[in-house]
């Protein structure tokens, strides 16, 4: 314990610099088919750098289902592998299904995930129930022996037995790690009995090999004597590379033997080439393929001591993209389709896949006779990532992972239909086809973010990214929210001035009946049969029971299964759409009158109409009572008017639920009626909307909200929520017994014009809000008026990834599957939302899981460089595209030869399309790697635009020079119809970077120097400034803040440079003079100026600049620049290490208006970094007393064994006198100010071996370990975590015992606002 006089920073000074994964990088590196729960789930875990997601795959269709995601590894993943639970012959049928809840709870998961990681681990992994029935990791962790060198650290690779009888670890060269796992019976009991430190692992033993090593794997060891499965002898393959030649050595032992005995036999040599095996496939009988580039041989009789080779012949496909390499396309990956055991005790089926997507399957017998077939085409390119994922007796689901491409996920063969396999020939019944894609939008190198004027004007900025290669080459926009995957999409003409829309069931049929209401009328479509796009037609008026021309108000399908709906001037009931039943009735308006908002409540069956009086022009509520399951009861006789009220105001809007009705009036008012036994409406009370500045507040549209998560089955609470006509959201909760409100009421800026809500009239937990661009899901769960979450929803679809998501007219849902049930029903939509936007219906299925939603546009070739070009409304890409031409033979009288040529185009995307509108292509050997936007205003009615590319070129005789092109586009209604290349600047070396001093005035990087140029005006041309300025290393990115020029250098830091007035007489009219540099050598990518605070009076002095500095390495490093002339060293004042590099850093408004503002001390919040591997991270800058909470929250976060299992042990900060960490300092402690009034603290020492400047660093990602569930469980976590703080013997122990009570006091606040940071980006 030390008390210190306090290092308390002025005012708004920066101390702590916060990171926040935005968005999870997408690669997938591993694919594994494993039930890691139960065995009646269908599961596949992805598996990625630092995390793995668990998702089930449906038995219908095969789509994937969302179960779980681990990311609190706090290390990197090197490889991954299935091991089995229970014994192969129990394994068989994963698809039996438990009808006993006793066998279901005490049944444990028949497998498990093994991993190795970077902290020398071996990782067992699976999940295990809850008792709210959700689904959480259970982990083991076996330490793997350390090693010195890298080289000799096992873990690179992982092979498991095929019986799970073994595993082995390995190094990339010499050192192997053999265990020995546990029996079956004994792995089963402790997983059943909850054993703690359960454990498969029973034995290991270190070997040595010779040379490097390429694969492992085990072997199928041969048949018994007796022909059956050999469950003792166990085989593992290493393919070695030794002085220059590859070998297959074996090493094999006993099960029921130790480990001791195992023996390792010498290496075979396999062959003399120098291609090196990519591929390892192990087969029955100890025999096993070897791929070398497209090539495959097979391999057996290698325990016969000379192991016997044979080429398998196959037909190859040509590539799938001729010219995106000189080679053949290689095989990426392997997996073998689930098969009974019967089949697969004779044949050996294999699916292969190339890195082109082509995929084949094989057949090898245990005779050794190999049969081959091309499958079919995945779309994308191919990586590590490929595995099958069944079921038995339906077809091969296969999953691909795409290598920066997105991947894909197909089926060969058709699903059980009796009537579609009657249908279908053979062939058509094998084709592949698409499932559903895995997203992926790396590699990154580039991003802009825009609020990109399109369809509509956005409320805020979006991040826009370079993705993957051509032909798959995107611009990539980043979505945070819930997707909702299009499944039908159709085209209705005339929709564009529909207001509301509701989807009725049609019972009989199993059709849904879409009402759509206009100003002009109602219109009626039917959608039937699977919800073929041919099945939706629109209903005759003349044919109707309902009424076409007048504007629907509300519509409800009642518990009798009668339609309601109340129009501009009647109220009609029908059992159908046909308008000959004897039991529809009908009301009509009183002359002069008319309904102006309507609400239909079917439990008691009652209409609430608001409507204008003909006789007095005055307004009331009128409630209607439906007798609709009385069979005396018929004709008109159904609909009774049992009650009236007045109203003081036009009335907007009405809402009901249960005996209870919300009214909005255009005086700003929310009035409350009840509804008696005998249908009688009586007025209870009313209320105000808060106002705005504007006015008063204006709803006219409305919804009450129940619970999600109820105690009891019916809810006595409910909130009502207003959509305003100024964007905003006014919500209040209320006790529907007491008729009385209750909570805070809440206002909620949402978007920039009205608010229109929509509600599902089968779950009233959630609804739509929609205004402008946003459409936005609304969900209560019961804890008070701020528990409304409010999440953007945003439509995807597989086949138009492009898909811009424009305004939304209308939304609503599609009834529940048991009102769609009948034959040749609609019931594949069921549940799904139903969303208008323009001509355009999409019906869309939600996953209820906020993710990444990524837009992606295409571009012509592999991107690299992105700008927004204001004054064209466009996004400019550069791409690297590559083609094979047609060229001249050299040889006389021979065919032209095709020869690959890579060059750079530049794609230019106008705002409002999907697609670039003109593709500039450049020459072979011109690279790309600045783009820049000038503009030169003539005169007031005439405006220059060019695009300036920087890059370099090849002169004829082979060296290369650098350049700016000046590039002209031909703008005609915001599009880009063509391109003029104008002048050019040539260079000595390549142009890195470019950036505008202003409107006049450029300056490059071009190899190690800096240059400026201006524009003369007169001249018409480009002048150079001042002398080119020599750096260390050459510049790569460069900005300009406050007439300073900004510097990222590639091998010595940032370099700051100001332009001041040359002598009189010199050669150029400016110099170029060092204003600061940094104070290390750092490989840099790019960087951010922060914007400085001016003098706040006239004694005061100006703050420093502050700059973000991102490095090859993972480093965000804050620097200080000095404000004074005298010295020009800057200083450091933050650094963060992240797993990744980030390519760029922007600032930027991407925080919807809903989300709460950023807590006390945050001082910039609106920085994002993009990274190589697709990962979008927040950056914030906080304060001094921010900081001093956030850094002992991570403390405690990091020494909770329930929060981070795999760390918790060796977190990077200690106050354990064991601890080996060298440096020791003083870092703070408590959740409040724990100074005591004099400038005094009391913190604490801790050893840590991060260097000083990293203590300022929050880790966003594990304080948010706290809040993965709802603020009201953080808050007891948190709580628990200090109290089991207090239990530590150490100084940070007894600090928290004296200090208890204030610590437990001060969770709520800090939890509120840990939430408010946490929610600063997208």
């Amino acid at each position: 314990m030390l008390t210190q006089p306090s290092q308390t920073s002025q005012s708004g000074e920066m101390t702590g610099l916060l990171t926040r994964t935005v968005a999870q990088s997408p690669v997938v590196r591993w694919i594994l088919h494993a039930r890691i729960r139960l065995r009646y789930y269908n599961d596949v875990v992805f598996v990625g750098d630092d995390y793995i997601q668990v998702k089930q795959a449906k038995e219908i269709e095969g789509h994937l289902e969302h179960v779980a995601t681990k990311t609190n590894f706090d290390t990197r993943i090197r490889a991954a592998r299935t091991f089995s639970n229970i014994p192969a012959s129990d394994d068989d049928d994963f698809s039996i299904k438990q009808d006993d809840e006793e066998s279901k709870e005490s049944e444990i998961p028949p497998q498990c995930i093994v991993l190795t990681t970077d902290s020398n681990e071996l990782l067992f992994i699976h999940l295990a129930s809850d008792d709210n029935r959700s689904w959480r990791f259970v982990q083991q962790a076996c330490p793997i022996p350390t090693f010195d060198r890298l080289l000799f650290q096992p873990g690179e690779h992982l092979a498991v037995d095929p019986y799970s009888r073994a595993l082995a670890v390995a190094a990339n060269e010499r050192e192997v790690v053999i265990y020995s796992a546990k029996p079956k019976e004994r792995i089963q009991h402790e997983l059943q009995t909850g054993d703690k430190n359960w454990c498969p692992i029973s034995a290991q033993r270190p070997l040595q090999v010779d040379g490097v090593i390429q694969h492992i794997d085990f072997l199928y060891p041969p048949l018994d004597d007796n022909g059956a499965h050999n469950e003792d002898q166990i085989l593992l393959l290493l393919i070695v590379a030794d002085q220059r030649r590859t070998r297959a050595l074996w090493i094999e032992w006993y099960y029921e033997s130790d480990l001791h005995s195992a023996t390792v036999h010498r290496g075979q040599l396999l062959d003399t080439s120098s291609c090196v095996p990519n591929l390892l496939v192990p087969l029955r009988n100890a025999a096993f393929l070897l791929t070398k580039g497209g090539e495959i041989t097979h391999w057996k009789d290698i325990l016969c001591g000379a192991a016997v080779p044979s080429v398998v012949h196959y037909t190859a496909c040509e590539a799938a993209y001729p010219g995106s390499s000189p080679k053949k396309p290689m095989w990426a990956n392997w997996c073998r389709p689930v098969r009974g055991s019967e089949a697969r005790d004779d044949i050996d089926y294999l699916y292969l896949i190339r890195e082109d997507g082509r995929v084949y399957l094989f057949h090898v017998t245990t005779s050794s006779s190999i049969e081959s077939s091309h499958a079919g085409d995945f779309y994308c390119h191919v990586g590590t990532g490929f595995a099958s994922l069944g079921p038995p007796g339906g077809p091969d689901i296969l999953a691909a992972a795409g290598d920066m491409s997105g991947g894909q996920i197909q089926s060969i063969g058709a699903w059980f239909s009796p009537v579609k396999r009657a249908q279908m020939s053979r062939p058509e019944t094998m084709e592949m086809e698409l499932i559903e894609t895995i997203p992926n939008w790396a590699s990154v190198t580039d991003m802009a973010v825009t609020t990109l004027p399109g369809k509509s004007m956005r409320s805020r900025d979006g991040i826009f990214v370079t993705s993957c290669r051509q032909p798959y080459g995107a611009i990539t926009e980043l979505r945070r929210g819930l997707e909702a995957r299009v499944a039908i999409l159709f085209e209705e003409a005339g929709s564009r001035s529909v207001s509301e829309m509701w989807a009725i069931p049609l019972t009989p049929k199993g059709h849904v009946i879409l009402v759509l209401s206009s100003p002009m009328g109602t219109r009626f479509l039917e959608i039937s049969a699977d919800a073929d796009m041919e099945e939706i037609t629109e209903i005759d008026a003349a044919d109707i029971a309902l009424d076409s021309s007048d504007r629907t108000l509300a519509t409800a399908f009642t518990l009798d299964a009668k339609i309601v709906q109340v129009t501009e001037h009647s109220v009609r009931i029908s059992p159908g759409t046909t308008a000959n039943f004897e039991d529809c009735a009908r009301l009509d308006c009183e002359p002069g009158s008319a309904n102006l908002a309507a609400g239909i409540a079917t439990s008691p069956p009652v209409v609430l109409v608001a409507m204008r009086s003909g006789v007095d022009s005055g307004f009331k509520l009128v409630c209607y009572t439906l007798v609709t399951d009385d069979l005396d009861v018929s004709g008109h006789d159904q609909i009774k008017k049992t009650g009236q009220c007045d109203l003081t105001s036009e009335p907007l809007a009405v809402a009901t639920i249960r005996t209870t009705a919300y009214v909005t009036t255009a005086d700003g008012k929310l009035c409350t009626f009840t509804i008696g036994d005998d249908g009688s409406c009586v007025e209870l009370s009313w209320r105000s909307i808060p106002t705005s500045s504007d006015g008063a507040s204006i709803c006219d549209s409305i919804i009450v909200l129940e619970p999600a998560v109820q105690e009891t089955s019916i809810s006595t609470k409910a909130m009502v929520v207003c959509g305003l006509r100024d964007g905003r959201i006014y919500s209040l909760t209320t006790e529907l017994d007491r008729n009385e409100y209750t909570g805070i009421e809440r206002m909620i800026s949402f978007g920039q014009s009205k608010v229109e809500l929509a509600q599902s009239a089968y779950d009233r937990s959630n609804a739509y809000a929609i205004s402008g661009l946003d459409t936005c899901l609304l969900t209560w769960v019961g804890e008070g008026s701020s528990a409304l979450h409010i999440q953007n929803i945003w439509l995807s679809d597989k086949l138009r990834p492009e898909l811009a998501q424009g305004p939304v007219k209308a939304c609503t849902h599609i009834p529940p599957a048991h009102l769609l049930s009948s034959p040749g029903s609609a019931a594949s939509l069921a549940d799904s939302l139903l969303v208008l936007s323009g001509n355009e219906f999409f019906a869309a299925t939600i996953e209820h899981r906020t993710a990444t939603v990524p837009r992606q546009i295409p571009v012509s070739g592999t991107p690299s460089r992105l700008i927004y070009a204001e004054q064209q409304r466009c996004l400019v890409c550069v791409s690297t595209k590559y083609e094979t031409r047609a060229v001249p033979s050299s040889l006389p009288h021979a065919k032209p030869e095709e020869r690959r040529q890579i060059f750079p185009v530049i794609d230019f995307v106008p705002a409002r399309n999907d697609a670039p509108s003109y593709t500039y292509e450049m020459q072979p050997g011109d690279r790309v790697y600045a783009l820049l936007e000038w503009s030169f205003k003539q005169s007031e009615d005439k405006t220059y635009s060019f695009i300036l590319a920087g890059g370099s070129y090849t002169r004829p005789s082979g060296s290369v020079r650098g350049r700016i092109t000046f590039l002209q586009p031909t703008n005609k209604n915001w599009e880009i119809k063509d391109v003029k290349e104008g002048r050019s600047i040539a260079f000595k070396d390549s142009v890195y970077a470019l950036a505008l001093m202003d409107d006049l005035t450029f300056v490059a990087c071009t190899g190690k120097s800096v240059v400026t140029f201006g524009f003369a005006e007169e001249q018409k041309k480009w002048e150079p400034l001042c002398k080119p300025l020599d750096l260390a290393s050459v510049g790569v990115f460069v900005t300009v803040a406050s007439s300073t020029i900004y510097v990222s250098t590639n091998d010595d830091s940032l370099v700051s440079l100001e332009m001041v007035r040359a002598p009189d007489g010199d050669e150029y009219p400016f110099t170029l003079q060092l204003k600061s540099s940094g104070p290390r050598a750092e490989q840099l990518l790019s960087h951010l100026v922060l914007p400085s605070s001016n003098k706040t009076d006239e004694t005061s002095e100006s703050k420093p600049a502050t700059t973000l500095m991102t490095t090859k390495h993972g480093h965000i490093v804050a620097l200080s620049h000095p404000t004074n002339t005298g010295s020009n060293a800057s200083t450091i004042l933050l650094e963060a290490q992240l797993p990744r590099s980030l390519t760029r850093l922007r600032q930027c408004s991407i925080r919807p208006r809903w989300k709460a503002v950023p807590p006390q001390g945050v001082l910039v919040d609106n920085i994002v970094g993009c990274a190589p591997d697709g990962t979008l991270v927040g950056v914030a800058i906080l304060d001094e007393g921010l900081w001093r909470k956030l850094s002992w929250l991570q403390r405690l976060c990091e020494w909770s064994e329930e929060l981070s299992p795999h760390s918790w042990q060796t977190s990077e900060y200690s106050v354990s006198e064991g601890s080996y960490a060298r440096n020791e300092r003083i870092m703070p402690v408590g959740l409040v100010d724990n100074s005591d009034g004099s400038g005094r603290r009391e913190d604490v020492v801790m050893r840590t071996g991060k260097p000083k400047a990293q203590d300022g660093h929050i880790d966003g990602d594990v304080l948010a370990r706290l809040m993965v569930d709802s603020s009201a469980a953080a808050k007891l976590r948190l709580k628990t975590m200090i109290n089991e703080a207090a239990q530590r013997d150490d100084r940070a122990g007894e600090w928290v015992r004296r200090h208890l009570d204030s610590e437990v006091e001060a969770v709520g606040g800090v939890v509120d606002a840990l939430q408010q940071m946490l929610e600063c980006w997208i």
